[in-house]
């Protein structure tokens, strides 16, 4: 089961790379899909050494790390600063049941860059300092007040409280829910 879950998987990793490489080129179903296999054929030999297992987890890391905040910053700033957050507002709510107000325009401009961005600095610096064993060289957090800045710190000073960037995700997830559920209530009264 575990197997015919993962070929199926594949085929909609796939298909995804290869319609918007035909939308792109121009190309037919066979040339392309032959393309895109070779290129994925040569990028799977590198996993099939001995070094593959290392290969896979440097580019998770980076994908993981830094992909993902820059792309969602970026993204962020091109709807929000270039295509307009307003122009896509007005579109979705003409398409959905329940409308998106004006704070989506200051979140998806002014919230959303300003969160990706610190916490795109917070990996970089973290990533970057110097550490001597497990000390780091910048004692920045006390976990004494439930956030640090380090994992070791937190881990022999207190036995576990979480990071400050764990805190960042915590509160902006927790306002993002709640503010939902109250605006879906809301909603509901009026109509």
């Amino acid at each position: 089961m575990l197997l015919t879950l993962g070929i199926d998987s594949a085929f909609s990793l796939t298909e995804a790379i290869v319609a918007g490489v035909r939308d792109k080129f121009g190309w037919g179903q066979r040339a392309t899909n032959i393309t895109v296999a070779g290129i994925a054929f040569v990028f799977g030999i590198l996993i099939t050494t001995r070094a593959g297992l290392y290969w896979l987890d440097i580019v998770d890391y980076f994908m993981n790390n830094f992909g993902l905040f820059v792309v969602g910053l970026l993204q962020a700033i091109f709807i929000g600063w270039i295509f307009g957050a307003k122009k896509l507002r007005i579109y979705a709510n003409g398409l959905s049941e329940l409308t998106v107000g004006r704070w989506w325009d200051i979140l998806i401009r002014y919230f959303v860059p300003l969160v990706s961005l610190v916490l795109l600095i917070y990996t970089l610096v973290e990533w970057w300092v110097p550490t001597l064993g497990r000390i780091p060289w910048r004692m920045a957090g006390d976990c004494r007040y439930g956030c640090c800045f380090d994992h070791t710190q937190c881990n022999e000073r207190q036995g576990g409280v979480m990071p400050i960037s764990a805190w960042i995700m915590f509160g902006v997830g927790s306002v993002i829910l709640f503010g939902g559920i109250a605006y879906c209530i809301i909603m509901s009264f009026r109509r």
